[in-house]
């Protein structure tokens, strides 16, 4: 329940590190999926030669129907990006009228979130992602601290 007390604005500081990590996973979404798009554009007549590929292109999943390994691949990786970009511009809105309870708990979610990402970022992506993600939980972190009541 939020007191009185709850209905302070947070301190500028510690919006301004929410705002910077939300605007860090949005970054990180934008970039994965235009370096997908532009990737993709430019390499389609490297792609129909390329053995992985026409491997991942034959491979079929019978899922709800008959999908092939690359668009799994390709749909993954583009929800991946959209979803990265939401979550910032999701953070990016709902920043703004948080009362600093709800302002260090989303702090707090997502620096959890971050954690988790980079760990994962570390064994599965590149070192751009692992450190924007790094970058982000930073943010999210200080936030979280410099908004403790």
């Amino acid at each position: 329940m939020l007191t009185p007390a709850s209905h302070v604005r947070p301190a500028p500081h510690a919006r301004r590190w929410y705002t910077l990590a939300s605007w860090l996973v949005v970054l990180l979404g934008l970039l994965h999926n235009g370096a997908f798009v532009s990737g993709f554009l430019l390499d389609a007549v490297r792609r129909q030669s390329s053995p992985v590929f026409q491997s991942m292109q034959e491979y079929k999943i019978n899922l709800f129907g008959t999908h092939s390994l690359l668009k799994f691949y390709e749909g993954f990786s583009l929800t991946m990006g959209c979803l990265l970009i939401l979550l910032g511009v999701l953070n990016l809105i709902v920043s703004r009228s948080l009362p600093l309870p709800a302002l260090r708990s989303a702090a707090l979610f997502n620096a959890v979130a971050c954690l988790l990402l980079t760990g994962l970022s570390l064994v599965y992506f590149h070192v751009l992602a692992t450190s924007l993600f790094v970058l982000a939980l930073a943010g999210y972190t200080v936030c979280y601290v410099r908004s403790a009541p």
